[in-house]
């Protein structure tokens, strides 16, 4: 589960606050840096997003549930 990912640069900075949120929301209390390297691998996965012609709100809604389903396929079921 682990992958260097830094913080996130540029136009994707903004998504270092929903991907602390999200961790937030889901309790997650061991591992954090862990999950945030995957909050962040899941950013750029979702880079095709940002590119859709998509709204600013629209996009921020996709994210965050791109982000958050990625986040929780880490939690034990």
């Amino acid at each position: 589960m682990f992958e260097m990912f830094r913080s996130l640069g540029g136009p994707l900075r903004r998504f270092e606050a929903v991907i602390d949120e999200i961790i937030v929301d889901i309790g997650v209390e061991g591992k954090l840096e862990e999950f945030k390297q995957e909050g962040r691998k899941a950013v750029y996965e979702a880079e095709g997003v940002l590119h859709s012609g998509l709204s600013e709100t629209q996009i921020d809604l996709e994210m965050y549930a791109f982000i958050r389903k990625h986040l929780l396929s880490f939690l034990p079921r």
